[in-house]
């Protein structure tokens, strides 16, 4: 399942409300139109374990990987091509990190961003960790001081600036997903410790 969840500030808050289906599952999404905007998507949230429930979030409702970020998008949509087309090269940059780290197979990182993402990962708006089995990426100092309520135990691996991991967690600190912050080098090994956790792994019987 996918979809878009929480509040937009770019959305009026009175909406009609009628059930449809998508595309992505048999389940209803709730679309809520307004005659000032075009209707926005909002996944109904209900899933074996419900992680992403009442979560201000992008992406698919069972994600494997959730990176927390401090702001949104201008537009709030699943098609990755029309959200970099909405958004500035900022939001490709990000984009596509999300997707190099994500990615099962590195090399097919391209692919995996434009077709897959959405359904495998989500964006978080939230200063919180959503309560569910899988990864947190959290990018950035300034981003991690708004989880004020956060405990955790990670550790920096060794000789990688800016990155630790807390593995009871599934909790991943980095520098700011930017390439000057972030660069190649540093997704490699970021990719290397996921893989030593058995990440990409997740699917293996």
């Amino acid at each position: 399942m996918v979809g878009v969840g929480g509040s937009n500030p770019l959305v009026p808050t009175r909406f009609r409300r009628r059930a449809c289906r998508s595309n992505y599952c048999d389940k209803p999404f709730f679309v809520f139109a307004s005659p000032v905007s075009q209707s926005v998507e909002y996944a109904f949230l209900k899933h074996e374990y419900g992680c992403m429930h009442n979560a201000d979030y992008l992406g698919a409702t069972s994600p494997t990987l959730i990176l927390y970020l401090p702001h949104r998008p201008n537009e709030m949509t699943l098609d990755v091509a029309a959200l970099l087309a909405a958004n500035s090269n900022h939001w490709r940059k990000i984009v596509t990190l999300l997707a190099k780290v994500a990615c099962p197979v590195e090399s097919d990182w391209r692919h995996f961003r434009d077709e897959v993402l959405f359904r495998e990962t989500a964006l978080c708006f939230m200063p919180e960790l959503v309560q569910a089995p899988c990864w947190h990426w959290i990018g950035g100092k300034e981003n991690l001081s708004r989880f004020t309520s956060l405990q955790h135990n990670a550790q920096h691996l060794q000789a990688v600036p800016g990155v630790a991991i807390d593995p009871q967690k599934r909790l991943l600190l980095t520098p700011y997903p930017d390439y000057r912050q972030l660069s190649n080098a540093l997704v490699e090994r970021v990719r290397g410790s996921l893989e030593e956790l058995r990440f990409y792994h997740r699917n293996d019987v």
